[in-house]
């Protein structure tokens, strides 16, 4: 909701917040969310400092409970070279 303005004003701290309590419960799906306001950069660089790097972390911790999205993401970043090495093979997987 806070994240893209749905029914409240867009608050991209907010939405961190609620995904990191969510985060806390073991959400893959809440780890992906987190990963994705570092990968696209909506968290300020200020919080945020290396992007790609924490997005490739909490994708891997989204992946490693076998969420979709997360393995995915995890697999672009492997790609691309985000926050790790790139790796076509691994990419792959």
């Amino acid at each position: 909701m806070y994240e893209m303005g749905l029914h409240v004003k867009k608050d991209i701290d907010q939405a961190l917040a609620y995904y990191t309590k969510a985060a806390k419960l073991e959400g893959a799906r809440a780890f992906n969310n987190i990963g994705s306001l570092y990968y696209e950069f909506k968290i300020p660089e200020k919080i945020a400092g290396q992007n790609y790097q924490k997005a490739f972390e909490y994708f891997n911790k989204s992946a490693q409970q076998g969420h979709p999205k997360g393995l995915a993401h995890l697999g672009l970043c492997f790609e691309r070279g985000h926050g790790v090495e790139a790796d076509n093979t691994v990419a792959k997987e």
